[in-house]
């Protein structure tokens, strides 16, 4: 059971997948790391929890389009 926001509505998953990602980040430097996700019905983009977030330790840079997280405490940047 999901929920979205501090007081969303519950969602239950039809089940869960772990997807690879590879990228390079801008030093150009190779990375491959998997995320867990849960699939759920209905039309919305992909949705990354807060739990996920934090132990990538990400973070959003909008002014300059860039995601930090950490693989292997190693620091690494990309752009979107």
């Amino acid at each position: 059971m999901h929920r979205f926001g501090i007081y969303g509505t519950p969602l239950e998953s039809d089940f869960g997948v772990i997807i690879p990602w590879s990228a390079r980040d801008i030093e150009r430097k190779f990375h491959t790391f998997s995320i867990k996700a849960d699939v759920l019905e209905g039309d919305h983009p992909f949705l990354i929890g807060f739990p996920t977030i934090t132990s990538m330790k990400a973070s959003l840079n909008f002014s300059e389009a860039e995601l930090y997280v950490t693989i292997s405490n190693e620091s690494c940047c990309f752009k979107l």
